[in-house]
């Protein structure tokens, strides 16, 4: 596939999966939704819904978070694509 972005943004990664790991993260960090939403300068309701998988961060939002947990965009979509069996 082509960009990192264009995966991301491709139908078939899914809210779910990126709720999941960013789940996974933030738990590893031992962080509050709040810390960490403020850590990624985004609204504590708002990451909320990213958790939950209720709605798909844009590609914008996901790289904040991935600067938040101190980690590269790439990194974090290859456990995306791991887990959607890529």
């Amino acid at each position: 596939m082509g960009s990192m972005k264009e995966f991301y943004e491709s139908p078939h990664v899914d809210a779910v999966t990126i709720g999941k790991v960013l789940f996974e993260h933030r738990k590893k960090k031992g962080l509050s939704q709040e810390i960490q939403s403020g850590l990624a300068g985004i609204g504590r309701t708002q990451y909320s819904t990213f958790e939950r998988g209720t709605r798909k961060p844009t590609y914008s939002e996901f790289k904040k978070l991935c600067d938040s947990f101190d980690s590269e965009p790439a990194v974090i979509l290859e456990e995306i694509k791991s887990r959607l069996g890529e």
